[in-house]
């Protein structure tokens, strides 16, 4: 099974590019260091952050998922490259952080689109 996963709103806290992208990667990454103890050769991060942000943010991913694969946009509408990638790369499993883009992905995929939060919070309810 392949699962995929946006970075910011889901592995990260959503980034304001008011922050410099060197000093919030180093300030939040060790929190989520211990989230994936799967096989991360099956796993996909999808990013739809700017090109300019590549070099910073492809050193995190490479200290912290050395075996998953990194799929960084390079355009400006990232629900149609996270559309074309989860096609592509055959992901069984995507959980997207943004609403929107959720239903987006849901028309224009195969996969099972997950709501991070929503996700998050039924799950939660559940162990109540």
């Amino acid at each position: 099974m392949k699962i995929g996963f946006d970075l910011d709103g889901i592995l990260l806290p959503d980034w304001s590019q008011e922050e410099p992208l060197k000093e919030y990667l180093k300030a939040r990454v060790t929190f989520f260091e211990p989230l994936f103890k799967i096989d991360k050769k099956n796993v996909f991060i999808i990013t739809g952050r700017p090109e300019i942000d590549y070099n910073d943010t492809k050193n995190w991913f490479e200290k912290y998922f050395k075996n998953a694969t990194l799929l960084h946009n390079d355009r400006s509408i990232p629900e149609e490259f996270k559309a074309e990638m989860i096609n592509k790369w055959n992901i069984d499993i995507y959980f997207e952080s943004d609403l929107d883009q959720v239903e987006y992905l849901k028309k224009n995929t195969k996969a099972k689109i997950i709501h991070f939060e929503t996700f998050i919070k039924e799950k939660i309810k559940e162990l109540l």
